[in-house]
């Protein structure tokens, strides 16, 4: 199984993190397997998110999986529970993250696109993670 953590190194990520803030869409991971590429647009507080994952290679990636997590300041605990229509919500107050799930097998040299949506509740520092795992 593979892991794209820990595969490029820390400044190449944090690089291509400051990149999009400037741009609506970017590469933001590529190796020899895979390539990881985004597309946002921002509306207030909401960023409607496309994420594309193209297989570089002459066989299929099997099993494929991504995985965005909250990490740091952000995966503290710090939970905000309400009251809407006699039902409990609980949210992280910083972040929301709904993504759509994906194909688990991308064919050889193809692509696939994940749609989601990033809620942003409040000012937050540290950035979300993401785990990509395929055999």
């Amino acid at each position: 199984m593979n892991s794209l953590l820990g595969t490029k190194s820390p400044n190449s990520s944090s690089q291509s993190t400051k990149k999009f803030l400037f741009k609506n869409s970017d590469i933001i991971f590529e190796n020899d397997l895979i390539q990881i590429g985004i597309k946002g647009e921002t509306v207030k507080s909401l960023m409607h998110i496309e994420l594309y994952y193209g297989n570089k290679t002459n066989v299929n990636l099997t099993n494929f999986s991504s995985n965005i997590f909250l990490s740091g300041e952000l995966e503290s605990g710090k939970i905000l529970l309400f009251l809407y229509s006699n039902r409990n919500f609980f949210l992280y107050i910083e972040l929301r993250i709904n993504m759509e799930p994906i194909k688990s097998t991308i064919d050889p040299r193809a692509q696939i696109k994940q749609i989601g949506k990033i809620d942003c509740i409040r000012e937050f520092y540290d950035l979300p993670k993401m785990n990509i795992t395929f055999l």
